[in-house]
């Protein structure tokens, strides 16, 4: 049976309600604002009629009293009608600005009072509903998307949300992930103490993530997948990569695990290695095969693959991958000052035969703190709003610690400038901190 609070100072009121209502509610009468606070402290109730005028307390700060100390609130909604001698419409207005469901004047009819008690309930009967319906409905979508084991984002989500982030920003990093001779912890230990494993590297990796914002996934078995998504430092992607090494021994050490436990780790960067999940995947593969296949237990670039002097060989399916840039996004092309330098000599031949116009645009960064981390943090973010504010078909590269170049092609000097300006006000927003950022525009 649900139960009616009322308070007010008048007895005769409590023995009126007690005879409309006592045959469908429990019906709780108290007299005073004080027994009002004392009662909800320890007990509950689903409805409150309230006197707005009682003795030390008016009705309205007794409401206002009980919503501040939480016994009231949207998780613990209790649906008030004020009741009131005063049919003057300041009084309504003051009663509903207070949060009131409802406002009925004395006398009032039997029929009108239960009338108004049923909708509240019924409305909060179906706000609760609702409520448990979203609820259930996140626990499905939410199991739909992670794995039950690690709580981590499974393959099917992990590939949709990566590729609809670098559909926005055309740069990220990608982490592929290979528990060492995972199988002999199975074998040897049992599949309890596998998973027990399995999920403490989840939290590894929930750890070592440099953002909140990075994607972290289990790919099925002992196979993990995190993306860091935008232009990230190397420095970043080195000390994590590190770092996920480092605790994945020390979590064997400390549980007394000796067969395998260490992790491999291919790396991947978009846009160099690939443009969408598919194509960071196949790469970061490759990177880990190489790692497995020379003694486990580290970290291997698939930009560095092509590097190395030995037979490996390499399809053409991966070479491509290795050789293109997206077609699909929309960001810039970002590569290293060598093969800038090689692009920009190449383009001034082709500007001998051709009548186009290419402008360069040269950024400085002016910043009297000479931390290094704070340095490269300001040249990070500007690479990051150069590459968001051009087309695929610009390229951008990095000088120096604080200068980063830009070629715009099929632009002319108003063009750049319109560019660069557009791409200082990103720079800005990027962040709170004053930084001074100056440029020059040149044509090739």
């Amino acid at each position: 049976m649900e139960k009616i609070i009322v308070v007010d100072d008048d007895t005769l009121v409590h023995k009126i309600i007690r005879h409309l209502l006592s045959d469908e509610y429990d019906v709780v009468c108290l007299e005073t604002a004080e027994a009002a606070l004392e009662y909800f402290r320890l007990n509950s109730g689903d409805l409150l009629l309230l006197d707005v005028n009682l003795p030390s307390m008016d009705g309205l700060s007794l409401y206002s009293t009980l919503q501040s100390q939480g016994i009231i609130s949207e998780k613990k909604p209790v649906p008030v009608i004020v009741m009131t001698g005063d049919d003057s419409e300041e009084l309504e207005s003051r009663a509903f600005a207070a949060g009131a469901f409802d406002h009925i004047v004395k006398p009032f009819s039997g029929r009108g009072l239960k009338a108004r008690i049923k909708r509240a309930l019924d409305m909060v009967a179906r706000d609760l509903e609702l409520e448990v319906q979203k609820d259930k409905i996140f626990e499905l979508e939410h199991a739909a998307r992670t794995d039950g084991l690690t709580g981590l984002y499974n393959r099917t989500y992990t590939k949709e949300q990566i590729n609809s982030m670098l559909e926005a920003s055309g740069a990220g990093v990608f982490f592929m992930m290979d528990l060492d001779r995972f199988k002999s912890i199975n074998d040897f230990y049992g599949h309890e103490t596998g998973d027990r494993v399995l999920a403490a590297f989840a939290e590894i990796l929930k750890d070592a993530a440099p953002n909140s914002d990075c994607i972290l996934c289990r790919n099925g078995g002992d196979e993990f997948i995190m993306f860091i998504d935008g232009v990230i430092s190397e420095k970043t992607v080195i000390d994590t990569a590190t770092n996920i090494l480092k605790e994945a021994e020390r979590f064997t050490g400390r549980n007394e695990i000796n067969s395998g436990g260490s992790v491999s780790i291919g790396i991947s960067l978009a846009p160099y290695d690939g443009y969408d999940f598919a194509s960071l995947y196949k790469a970061a593969d490759k990177a880990l095969y190489h790692v497995k296949s020379r003694g486990r237990n580290n970290f291997f670039f698939f930009r560095d693959y092509l590097k190395k002097n030995d037979d490996s060989l390499i399809d053409l399916e991966h070479l491509s991958s290795f050789l293109r840039e997206s077609r699909k996004g929309k960001a810039a092309f970002k590569v290293n000052f060598e093969h800038f330098h090689s692009l920009y000599n190449f383009l001034h031949r082709y500007l001998e035969r051709n009548e186009k116009l290419i402008q360069v645009i040269l950024f400085t960064i002016f910043n009297d703190n000479s931390d290094d981390e704070v340095m490269e943090y300001n040249a990070v973010r500007l690479e990051d709003s150069i590459v968001k504010s051009l087309r695929q078909s610009d390229i951008c590269t990095r000088f120096s610690k604080t200068q980063v170049l830009t070629l715009l092609m099929d632009s002319d000097e108003y063009n750049a400038t319109m560019c660069a300006e557009r791409i200082l006000k990103a720079f800005r927003e990027s962040s709170d901190e004053v930084v001074r950022v100056d440029y020059e525009v040149s044509r090739v």
